[in-house]
């Protein structure tokens, strides 16, 4: 067996399942982020396909709607994301105000873009961005997220623009790497966490991941998720405790059947974080937390 309650039989079959099930809408979707990708290239592209354009003052003037006279990078961070291009900035607008930006694009490999493209990631991210949207309902409920100052998608593009957050005094970035939560911050992120659902509660915000988009995601499933898995127990030796691998390998097994139940009507719904790790949030103020 694989040390779970199912035995490797049962993902093997599972696997088998996945790829019979899926092949076809994947194969569908291929077909179609292609087209989209080329379409988006090569017919008048109207978003910038490089983070380095957007060291251009001109172009960061249009999409951040503000009179930028001058850009250059700024410190960039260390990060274990694979999932996009990241570029970190320092502006100065024509007021001689300083800002300090952070921005990201869609992946440079082609593997990694098409697949969040066709799981709509990208998407949700700029739905959960655009400036007048979520955020204002978030901030309702007293959660906190960074200043959005530009989010757009067009083909397979996408241009997300929002505060850098490491200029705000007393701030931390947090990550996954430094050690095991303080019972403290973990009653925070519980705290902030619950403010999220109670503000959702039998009312969730249909963006591009609503529960009646699930069928179009994650497309083969258990072969991503050991894939996914494999690779970060390689890149990071130690990071996974050996029984959550044990339980993420089952819950892959069993995924149609708890997709199922989560879609039943007979629960309330809500809106999830749906990435809430450390590396997700930060702290501020007298003991504030908030989400990227």
């Amino acid at each position: 067996g694989m040390g779970g309650f199912y035995s490797w039989r049962d993902h093997l079959v599972c696997l088998l399942v996945d790829w019979v099930y899926d092949i076809p809408r994947y194969l569908i979707s291929c077909i179609a982020a292609l087209i989209l990708h080329v379409c988006s290239t090569y017919r008048d592209p109207a978003l910038p396909s490089t983070v380095e354009a957007l060291l251009d003052p001109k172009v960061l003037s249009l999409f951040t709607k503000l009179a930028i006279e001058s850009v250059q990078p700024w410190e960039c961070p260390n990060q274990g994301a694979f999932g996009s291009d990241r570029i970190w900035l320092k502006a100065t607008t024509a007021d001689k105000e300083e800002l300090h930006l952070f921005a990201k694009i869609p992946a440079r490999n082609a593997v990694i873009r098409w697949v969040l493209t066709l799981a709509d990631v990208y998407r949700n991210d700029v739905e959960a961005y655009t400036p007048g949207g979520l955020p204002v309902l978030l901030a309702e409920a007293g959660v906190n997220t960074p200043k959005p100052y530009c989010a757009a998608t067009k083909g397979s593009r996408f241009l997300l623009i929002m505060q850098d957050l490491r200029q705000i005094p007393k701030l931390k970035l947090m990550n996954l790497y430094e050690g095991e939560a303080s019972p403290e911050l973990a009653k925070t992120v519980l705290t902030n966490l619950a403010k999220l659902h109670a503000k959702f509660w039998k009312n969730p915000w249909q963006g591009s991941w609503g529960d009646t988009t699930a069928h179009r995601r994650p497309l083969i499933c258990a072969t991503t998720g050991h894939a996914a898995l494999l690779v970060v127990e390689k890149l990071y030796p130690g990071l996974v405790p050996a029984d959550i691998a044990v339980g993420f390998r089952d819950m892959l097994c069993g995924f149609r059947q708890l997709r199922a139940h989560w879609s039943d009507a007979r629960y309330p719904m809500t809106l999830a974080h749906g990435d809430a790790h450390l590396g997700n949030m930060y702290q501020f103020g007298d003991n504030e937390l908030g989400f990227f």
